[in-house]
């Protein structure tokens, strides 16, 4: 077992409890801080770096910026409310959640913390630096989360749920979202085949 599936394994064992209320506002209020503010920040000043600096917000990129920063929050806030109210956890993975959610907004994709951040992560970079930079800093943030969320995340949920989570890996895509008809089409599919990993 490599690094990824240690800490795999790990994270499944110290999974199993609801967290304290206290405890659960605390890491919600973490995550915030972090993905919210610091995160995006460092992102896009490494992007603006890399790129040659920051340049004029034309009306085009400030509208495509505000769409983005706008569709970003409300895909990750649904997401914690999911991740609150049916899951009894959060996206933290020292207080990750109690059940395996595959409604609302999980209908998407697997992983819809990961597409909403990285939306808001571009529309801050387009409304504060360059479209090059914006690309740049969600670049980072996908050469980051998704080793993360491939190695480590899609094994400890497998340990934890088993063919509950494997069936649901197999129907619903990683990270971009499929038309709902089209994710139940592919969940029929893989169900007759048996070892199809949607993507």
């Amino acid at each position: 077992m490599g690094t990824a599936g240690r800490l795999a394994a790990r994270l499944a064992a110290h999974a199993p409890g609801e967290r304290p209320l206290r405890v659960r506002v605390l890491a919600l209020a973490f995550g915030f801080t972090m993905f919210g503010f610091v995160v995006p920040a460092l992102l896009i000043t490494l992007g603006a770096w890399l790129t040659g600096g920051c340049g004029g917000t034309s009306l085009a990129q400030m509208v495509a910026s505000i769409l983005a920063v706008a569709a970003g929050l409300a895909l990750m806030l649904l997401t914690v409310a999911r991740q609150w109210t049916t899951g009894h956890g959060t996206p933290v993975p020292l207080v990750p959640t109690q059940t395996l959610i595959t409604d609302g907004v999980y209908r998407l994709c697997r992983n819809p913390m990961v597409l909403g951040a990285l939306l808001y992560f571009l529309g801050l970079g387009l409304l504060f630096a360059t479209p090059a930079a914006a690309l740049v800093a969600v670049a980072l943030a996908l050469s980051v989360a998704v080793p993360y969320h491939k190695l480590v995340e899609e094994q400890e949920l497998a340990l934890r749920f088993g063919a509950e989570y494997e069936e649901y890996r197999r129907s619903t895509p990683f990270l971009v979202p499929r038309w709902p008809g089209r994710r139940a089409a592919v969940g029929a599919h893989s169900r007759g085949a048996g070892h199809h990993d949607a993507q």
